[in-house]
């Protein structure tokens, strides 16, 4: 079972699963810690009610094998960037790339966060040193070093929607 004040994202989103099944938003716990994006997320419930409201197309690519699943979350802002996404998915995953839409968000800035849970676990598996040894991607520009930060990441979604690719590394 994973800690009452979990390291960065993984095993928030996994308790948070097992309280809301498979659908709904919730309010995560976090602290900061090294690279552990993980999202072990659930298909989310609803969409944003905005009067003016876009989609995003999201395309995650450098798919390897079409073992485990794909956890996505989409955060709204710095302040809640790896800590409380907005819309979260699992998808399953499959060699090459998958594409998944998210209609209804809020013009804004946001930033997405991906990761290939390859064994299923619903966490995001890291080596000694914290490095992640399943394949994990931010959206925007990848950090040289450690975790992307959300200036990195965040990209302007416009009323007209947009489309963002985030490449998961080999």
């Amino acid at each position: 079972m994973p800690s009452p004040n979990p390291p960065f994202l993984a095993e928030a989103v996994s308790r948070a699963a097992a309280r809301t099944g498979v659908t709904g938003r919730r309010s995560l716990p976090s602290r900061a810690a090294a690279l552990k994006l993980a999202l072990a997320l659930l298909a989310a419930g609803g969409s944003a009610s905005a009067a003016s409201a876009a989609g995003l197309e999201l395309e995650v690519a450098g798919i390897t094998s079409a073992e485990g699943r794909l956890m996505v979350a989409v955060f709204p802002s710095e302040e809640r960037f790896r800590v409380n996404p907005v819309e979260t998915r699992v998808l399953d995953a499959r060699p090459g790339s998958v594409r998944v839409r998210f209609p209804g968000l809020p013009a804004g800035r946001y930033a997405v966060a991906v990761f290939h849970d390859r064994n299923g676990n619903g966490v995001l598996d890291t080596n000694l040193l914290g490095i992640p040894s399943e394949p994990a991607a931010f959206s925007g520009e990848p950090a040289r070093m450690g975790p992307s930060s959300w200036a990195q990441a965040s990209f302007p979604l416009p009323d007209t929607g947009a489309s963002v690719l985030v490449r998961l590394p080999k």
